[in-house]
């Protein structure tokens, strides 16, 4: 990868449609990205063969979630059944027109709780209490 690092807001990715929801940040964890970026993803079954791309690339159009602070970058996904980690391969370039290219992995969710058990809510990022 070189470029910024991603983090992967949503972490409840299971089977099925998906929305991705991406933040970057510089090495100094400020975020970085905005309306000029131009980014697309590549997802994979790294459970599989991890060489195939699940779906073709998806574009990555940038929100502000925050006005000129903190945005998204944010994409439709398709996850199948059987999937236990997925890779995401981000491409494009930044504001300056420089190649941005990042390789990660995720994990799914677990399923739907056990009937007659509740399960605890998952937040993104920090501690669950």
């Amino acid at each position: 990868s070189t470029g910024p690092i991603p983090l992967l807001v949503n972490s409840d990715l299971a089977p099925g449609d998906n929305r991705l929801l991406l933040s970057l940040v510089d090495a100094d964890g400020f975020p970085v990205g905005g309306p000029a970026w131009r980014l697309s993803a590549e997802s994979f079954n790294l459970t599989a063969d991890g060489c195939t791309p699940l779906a073709t690339k998806i574009d990555l159009p940038f929100s502000w979630s925050i006005k000129d602070l903190r945005g998204f970058f944010i994409g439709p996904a398709n996850i199948p059944a059987g999937t236990e980690e997925l890779g995401l391969a981000i491409s494009g370039t930044d504001a300056s027109g420089a190649a941005v290219s990042i390789r990660f992995a995720a994990k799914k969710s677990p399923g739907p709780a056990q009937a007659g058990r509740r399960r605890r809510p998952r937040y993104a990022g920090g501690a669950q209490g």
